[in-house]
């Protein structure tokens, strides 16, 4: 089911969400099958979740759809009998190109030696990074859900702070918690028989400004850029 409805009692709005976004999650794709890649819930007619794969859409793509939602609810007659009961869909539909297909996505060949060096030849650094915790040997859909908020006007204010140094929110919460994973890893440390020198942990990078593509289409253009942050 690819739309659901259902209600739920939202009185206390953050337990609800928290909630509803661990069951969301925690319910799998069906892939290699022609179910569509995306999810929507409608809960109690004003709460609206929707899931996507990554592989058909980045954190971009979340803001696109939302931002067409809003736009098409904008948009409808305020006379229910305009509205008709089907939805046309098109005989064709086009999709945003790859990324590789939109601009030069090609390695040099310093790097491609590197890279090929690291996987036989590891850095010494790794070795002593925080990676995670390790892996489970029985793979578990157990999740863990805690919603936060900020009110708009320390939004307005943090993204104001952002571009006063030359950073974005992204760059910002991921020195906020590399900072806060630093405490716990020198604790470790100090109980531990390990000692872990830096933290290893990757950053998304939007590759929308060189493909061309604006923020209201859905694709996957994204990349990553590794860290070895030294514990604080």
């Amino acid at each position: 089911e690819v739309v659901a409805f259902g209600d739920q009692d939202m009185t206390d709005y953050e337990s609800s969400m928290n909630k509803l976004l661990e069951t969301q999650i925690a319910q799998p794709f069906e892939l290699g099958t022609s179910t569509p890649l995306w999810r929507i819930t409608v809960v109690s007619g004003h709460t609206l979740i929707f899931k996507y794969h990554h592989g058909i859409g980045d954190g971009q793509s979340g803001v696109a759809f939302h931002r067409a939602l809003l736009s098409a609810l904008n948009t409808v007659p305020d006379i229910a009998s305009d509205v008709s009961s089907k939805i046309g869909i098109p005989d064709s539909v086009s999709l945003v190109p790859t990324a590789e297909k939109m601009t030069d996505c090609s390695v040099s060949f310093g790097t491609f030696c590197h890279d090929v060096f690291d996987s036989f030849v590891p850095s010494p650094k790794k070795s002593a990074a925080w990676t995670g915790n390790p892996v489970a040997k029985i793979p578990s859909e157990v999740v863990n859900v805690r919603c936060w908020e900020i009110s708009a006007s320390d939004a307005t204010q943090l993204l104001a702070l952002c571009r006063q140094h030359k950073a974005t929110l992204t760059t910002f919460l991921h020195t906020l918690l590399i900072g806060i994973f630093s405490r716990h890893v020198a604790d470790w440390n100090a109980k531990g028989k390990k000692k872990y020198k830096t933290i290893s942990s990757y950053v998304p990078i939007s590759l929308r400004r060189f493909t061309g593509v604006s923020s209201y289409e859905m694709c996957v253009h994204v990349s990553t850029f590794h860290f070895f942050t030294p514990l604080a």
